[in-house]
């Protein structure tokens, strides 16, 4: 019996390699296909970044030909930036240069480059109200950008334009500063998702996505970016975080469902109960504050240096000054019993609201004492309501960044004597 086994176990071995090989090659075949669809569908919601050795990260200049599908005077300008032409010509330029993350960013979410950015609103705003006028704004908004990187992508803008006015647009962002990879002060100006894909499994370039080898290439492997390479998607998908009892989405998946019918009265009664920041995080946000307060000098002090003007909008984002009790009845669909907005229950799973309400105290104090700040956060249309906010409750709609840029004209652009231009 001993001396069968023996005569047998090379055979047996071989069969299960080749069985182990065969089937190994079959799940890279179906993840290979799997990840290939996922990627399709991750373009559709996300932006596609490149480490760019100038600004830290940029677009994909190919991404902008977006552009061409759309009736827009917004157009590729460079991998940096877009650019919005008057379609006459006026007796005087107004050149203008503009900053911001995903809120401004001409390529970011569902609101922006196709059905018009808050400059691109900007810029039909001067064009109905100033006939005589050739506006021409450059956009260099970027998804994920806080002030450090406008200040950055402000110092390279200058040789694409020298513009009459600089404008920022920032705040949500001054969140990132939080986050403890920032603790070492040499990576103040890094983006915030450079750094973590530097400690992540994958990290993305010009030539594409790179993924991490350190044991026998796993990480190279299909398989490997199934578990990592499509896990936003699924996660997004599965909405693990929903996965409670009497919480159910209407008409489709958590992902897409526009509802959801809760019947948990422990788990309402949660999303009221207000989450108190710690102590350490509390200091880092003031020191967000204080970075915020420092870049937007340097950007002025620049913005000067070349006889432009320079000013930073501090923007607003929904639940600014509410409560969570208010934000829950916010959330009620149609005062049905049962039904809640499924976007405005996912803004309130976490501490972002009493992170958000923290920071913007502190920003705001740091606005009023430069007369370049204009502060949009005190806008009660912006802050106070969900109406002028669809796919989440950072990002305006359409209406949204029309009610911005009108702000923005009202407190920048008329304030200014265009005919000294």
């Amino acid at each position: 019996m001993n001396f069968k086994l023996k005569t047998n176990f090379p055979k047996i071995i071989l069969i299960n390699s080749i069985l182990l090989f065969v089937i190994l090659v079959v799940l890279e075949v179906f993840a290979k296909l799997f990840n290939g669809w996922a990627v399709k569908e991750l373009v559709k919601n996300d932006w596609k970044f490149n480490i760019d050795p100038a600004v830290g990260h940029a677009h994909d200049v190919n991404n902008f030909d977006i552009f061409a599908n759309f009736k827009s005077l917004e157009k590729k300008g460079s991998k940096f930036h877009s650019k919005i032409k008057s379609p006459k010509q006026g007796k005087k330029n107004l050149k203008i240069n503009v900053f911001g993350g995903s809120t401004t960013d001409p390529l970011g979410r569902q609101f922006s480059g196709k059905n018009g950015t808050w400059p691109y609103q900007l810029s039909e705003i001067i064009n109905r109200k100033n006939s005589d006028l050739n506006v021409e704004i450059l956009n260099f908004g970027i998804g994920g950008a806080s002030s450090s990187q406008e200040l950055i992508r402000l110092i390279a803008s200058t040789k694409y334009s020298i513009p009459t006015i600089f404008i920022s647009y920032n705040g949500i962002n001054e969140k990132y500063f939080a986050y403890d990879h920032y603790i070492e002060k040499s990576n103040l100006y890094a983006p915030n998702m450079i750094l973590e894909g530097i400690n992540g499994p994958f990290l993305d370039t010009s030539n594409g996505r790179y993924f991490k080898c350190n044991f026998i290439c796993i990480e190279s492997t299909e398989l490997f970016k199934l578990f990592t390479y499509t896990s936003n998607l699924l996660k997004s998908d599965l909405r693990i975080s929903w996965k409670l009892k009497g919480v159910e989405p209407l008409n489709s998946g958590f992902r897409n469902a526009k509802y959801l019918e809760v019947n948990n009265k422990e788990f309402i009664h949660s999303l009221k109960k207000d989450k108190e920041l710690t102590n350490d995080m509390q200091k880092k946000l003031l020191f967000a504050s204080e970075i915020w307060f420092k870049n937007v000098n340097l950007m002025h002090a620049i913005a000067s240096s070349l006889n432009s003007k320079y000013y930073v909008v501090l923007q607003p984002t929904y639940g600014i000054g509410l409560s969570r009790e208010e934000m829950i009845e916010h959330a009620k669909v149609n005062s049905k019993k049962n039904t809640y907005s499924n976007i405005l229950l996912s803004h309130m799973m976490d501490n972002g609201h009493e992170v958000y309400n923290y920071i913007y105290k502190h920003l705001r104090k740091k606005c009023e004492l430069i007369d370049f700040c204009i502060d949009a956060s005190v806008m009660k249309d912006l802050t106070m309501s969900d109406e002028f906010y669809n796919s989440d409750m950072s990002h305006p709609n359409l209406e949204g960044n029309t009610i911005i840029a009108d702000f923005i004209y009202k407190n920048i652009i008329d304030g200014i004597n265009i005919q000294k231009l």
